[in-house]
């Protein structure tokens, strides 16, 4: 009987969703690579992978998992500045631009969320089965709306069908999954080609923006030992760290 869901396998789901939810916000970042997460309005904060629990290489990142409705920007740090696009084109610009666009959908995660996590588990301990798979019933409501408003903002943010199409199917086959949509969106849809010094000077303000500059010296520093001394290689990130110093100790004056 529907009914009479034992109790044991539905806080298993409840479990597996968190699980599921938990993975799916995890990134894994090479450690020339780094996170900038929205910490309020025009404000960021960066994320570095040194010092994390470290899986072949990558570091495992967990981006305010309590708040899905945080914009995410992923970049990597070139060898050569000159790589990247130019500082003066103003990369926050577009990417505040972009945010404007997402605006309706941040709050669907949050929701979704509190649904998912919270709602399944009480539908079930006040209405037994039925209640639960009503709360999943509303969540998927809810991504359907999301997914509905995604495609009216696409075209603007520059998310392709191919993409749609991607995140559309692992919202709807993983429910857990669409509770991280709006973060997904940010990962594919916010730039790469952006100097991470340009985006760290824009982004990040007064005192920390020193401290910026020496995590990313210091991810650097590590990169160098993997690498032979005196190759091409070498000597770009040799010149990337004098660089670096220069800064904070411009930073410092």
């Amino acid at each position: 009987m529907i009914d009479t869901l034992p109790v044991a396998p539905a806080w298993l789901l409840l479990f597996a969703a968190i699980t599921l939810y938990v993975v799916d916000v995890a990134q894994l970042l090479f450690v020339n690579e780094l996170l900038f997460v929205r910490a309020g309005p025009s404000r960021w904060r960066a994320l570095f992978p040194l010092g994390r629990p470290e899986l072949a290489r990558r570091y495992l990142v967990l981006p305010s998992v309590l708040r899905p409705d945080r914009a995410v920007w992923r970049l990597t740090w070139p060898a050569r500045v000159a790589q990247a696009r130019p500082a003066g084109d103003a990369p926050a610009a577009s990417v505040e631009a972009t945010i404007r666009h997402l605006a309706a959908l941040r709050w669907f995660g949050p929701v979704l969320l509190v649904v998912l996590l919270l709602g399944a588990p009480a539908g079930y301990l006040l209405f037994d089965a039925l209640g639960f798979l009503a709360v999943i019933a509303v969540a998927y409501l809810f991504t359907l709306l999301a997914l509905a408003t995604l495609v009216r903002a696409r075209a603007r943010v520059g998310l392709s069908w191919l993409a749609l199409a991607s995140l559309a199917f692992e919202s709807l086959v993983c429910i857990p999954y669409s509770i991280n949509l709006y973060r997904k969106v940010t990962l594919r849809v916010l730039p790469r080609d952006v100097d991470v010094l340009a985006a760290g000077r824009e982004l990040v303000a007064g005192t920390e923006h020193a401290s910026f500059l020496a995590d990313i010296e210091s991810a650097v520093g590590r990169r160098l030992q993997w690498l032979t001394p005196g190759s091409a290689d070498y000597q770009r990130l040799e010149a990337t760290r004098r660089e670096l110093g220069a800064g904070r100790g411009t930073d410092g004056s």
